[in-house]
Order: C-alpha cells, then structure tokens, then sequence
C-alpha cells in the first residue's frame, strides 16, 4: 500500500496494477519520507502515515468498548475483560499485583481484538485527577486513580465480596453523611461470611472490618466527605436531562428532559433510550415529585466540526450528540475527565484539563484523526525536510538581509 501510494503522489506518470501487490515502479519524491508527513506550514506535504492510521483505528474499537451503546461484540468481549467489580472501566484504571493483566484475558486466536486493546493501552490513558465533584463518589474504592489502598488483598477482598462495598459512595448514607459507628456494627454483622457464622471465628472477623471501618474514611482521596455532603440536586435549565429513582428499588432509573419557559413553570418530559443510548421524548409528562431521587445525568458528548471543514463531508453536523451512560453519581468512567498519557499525545495539562472552550477532554475526543495526527507527530517530529537541513545558517542571513 505505501509502495503503490508513493508512485501515485510522486511518479511523473503514476500507474498501479490491480493484479500486483505493491509496485515497482521508480518515484522520486521532493521530500523525504519521514518529513513528508509533517503540514505544509512545516516543509511537508501532509501525507497519513498509513501505520500511525491503522492504529488509531484499532485503538478506536476499545473507546467504542466503553461507550454506552451495547452491541453483541461488546458482549463477546465482555466475556474475557469484564470485571464484576468495575465492569468495563477495568481498561482505565489501575490493575493490582494479582490482578491478571488485560492482554492475557484475551485468548491468543483473537489476534485483531488484541491488536486492539495494544494500541489503546500504548496511548496510556491517564485519569485528570483534578476534576471532582458528584462523579467522584462513583470512582472504584480499591482500584481507584487517585489514592491507592495500602490495605492487605485479603482483607480488601472482604470488603468487596461480604460487605459489598466497591465504590466511593458506598461508604455513605443516602444524604451523604458518612455511617456511623452503629450502621458499621449492623452493617459488619449482616455481612459475615455464611461459613463463618455459626463458628466463634465470626467475632473475630467483625473486630477486624469494624477496626477497618473505623479509620476507612481517611484513605479517600481529598474532599470526598465534602462532595458526598454537598446537595445532589442536579441543573433545571431549559433541555436539562435528569434521573429519576427510589430508594425501595434504585436500579430502575427513568430519565426525563427538563423544559423551562420565561414566566412559566418547569416541566419534565419522559425519555426512552434506544440502543445507541440516544434520548428521545415519548410526549408523558413526570411528576418528578413522586420520586425519592433526582440526579445529574453522566453523558457521552460527541462535538461535531463546522461545516465545511472536513473536505470529505461538506455537510456535516454542527449539533454535539448525547447519550446517555446513566446518573452522574454512579457511572464510572465518566466520558470527560481522560487525556492521553504518552508523551507529545497528551491534550491539556494535568492543571488545565480544557479546551479552548473551556470543556473537559475526554474519551470522546479520543478520535481517528486526533490519534492519527498527534501519532505521527510523535513519530516524525524530529525528522525536519532536507531543505530545511541544507539552510545554513549564513543562507538564512543572507535571505534575511535581502528580504
């Protein structure tokens, strides 16, 4: 492919033969390869490097992985990767000493799904730790991106098996005050392992989780207490998308889009999902006053380029799309709030996690083309054209001068 591409973009009389892998015929480019992938702004001639390409699309199948939208491939694969504990957010986030490493869950004959999962652990995705806010109480407790649990295995795996606590939010009340010492006791007391509960074992094992629980609070990452106090009361502006629930049954979760008019009262509109996780209003109003809890809604928010500046399709959308991937407060991963950890990829700073717009990049920005660029950027960045090396410097005073 690069041999046929380079005689059709260089060769005096380009021609390739359907019957021929490759060519052999003669080219002679006026910039060297390397540097030929750089813009034009920079001496080159913005040529894709084919392999820099290829990559970012494998990479690309692993963020489609973690997007909302369920599809029978993503069942398949969650055969081997999902984790019970963190289910597909396992590919973000910190795996233990003992925890068997994502390529090796992979069984060897599905070459292309690995092929996959290389180039997206290659860009090593990296977490922005400085955004907070309701989203961190749905962040995972003992594999968590902030502050590492230097607990014993097995004494975290209590935890995760008996007591069930898993995530950040776990460890307070529904109002968001941490338990109390008696919610602990009740707590620890109907968690104790069956095999255990008849033997004189069980009291010794409910002194060590409440010794545990008594100073758990201390190795969350900071402002956690004071994010799960602060009112979960989401935004009411115009088109606002909430979730809805009760207490006696909180996974049935029922969305519904907020509609406000000047001097008139605030309504919401019932919404069903398709299966791409679009929302779409059915028409039946909610009463959101017959429910016990109504949050933020976490979204997956693709942002469209103008008109015009994709060559390839003149008539793209300018609207960003929606879906959703659940109640903010615990949904992990969160689509923003991501950026790539590898040298010359990463978008922002770790301080500034923005835009120019001021949005948070994300897993959506993780895109074909945005990976492909800033790839072959780190790749060819160093090779400048052989103009630019033959310029010496006496040159370069001399067009000064006459300029």
């Amino acid at each position: 492919m690069e041999e046929d591409a380079k005689v059709i973009l260089w060769g005096a009389h380009p021609r390739i033969s359907a019957n021929e892998v490759g060519t052999d015929k003669n080219s002679h480019p006026t910039i060297n390869k390397e540097a030929s992938h750089h813009n034009t702004k920079q001496g080159g001639a913005n040529i894709m490097d084919i392999r820099s390409h290829i990559a970012s699309f494998q990479s690309q199948w692993i963020n489609k992985y973690l997007h909302p939208r369920e599809a029978p491939w993503k069942t398949v694969l969650d055969h081997w990767l999902y984790d019970k504990e963190l289910g597909r957010a396992i590919i973000l986030t910190k795996l233990r000493p003992q925890d068997k490493p994502l390529m090796d869950r992979l069984p060897k004959g599905a070459t292309y799904i690995r092929d996959c999962l290389k180039e997206f652990l290659a860009l090593e995705i990296k977490q922005y730790t400085t955004l907070k806010g309701k989203p961190l109480l749905a962040e995972p407790l003992w594999r968590n991106n902030r502050k590492t649990f230097n607990w014993p295995t097995q004494d975290i795996a209590q935890w995760e098996k008996h007591l069930k606590k898993r995530k950040l939010g776990d460890l307070f009340s529904p109002t968001g005050t941490p338990l109390t010492t008696e919610e602990w006791k009740t707590h620890i007391e109907n968690s104790v392992p069956p095999h255990l509960r008849s033997s004189p074992r069980s009291f010794e094992w409910r002194d060590e989780r409440e010794e545990e629980a008594s100073n758990i609070y201390n190795h969350l990452p900071s402002d956690t207490a004071n994010i799960a106090r602060a009112p979960n009361t989401p935004n009411m502006n115009n088109q606002e998308i909430i979730a809805l629930s009760n207490l006696n049954n909180p996974s049935i979760i029922t969305y519904a889009r907020t509609h406000t008019k000047k001097g008139g009262p605030t309504t919401h509109t019932e919404l069903w999902l398709d299966t791409n996780r679009d929302p779409h209003e059915t028409g039946n109003p909610i009463d959101i006053s017959q429910f016990d809890r109504t949050k933020g809604t976490s979204l997956w928010t693709t942002h469209k380029a103008p008109k015009g500046q994709n060559p390839e399709d003149e008539e793209e959308e300018t609207e960003p799309s929606h879906q959703i991937m659940g109640p903010i407060s615990s949904t992990f991963p969160r689509a923003e709030g991501w950026f790539i950890g590898k040298p010359a990829l990463k978008q922002g700073t770790q301080t500034n996690p923005c835009d120019h717009n001021g949005t948070p990049y994300g897993l959506p920005d993780l895109t074909i083309h945005y990976i492909t660029e800033a790839s072959t950027k780190l790749q060819f960045d160093k090779h400048r054209p052989s103009a630019e090396l033959g310029c010496t410097t006496k040159k370069l005073a001399k067009l000064s001068a006459d300029n």
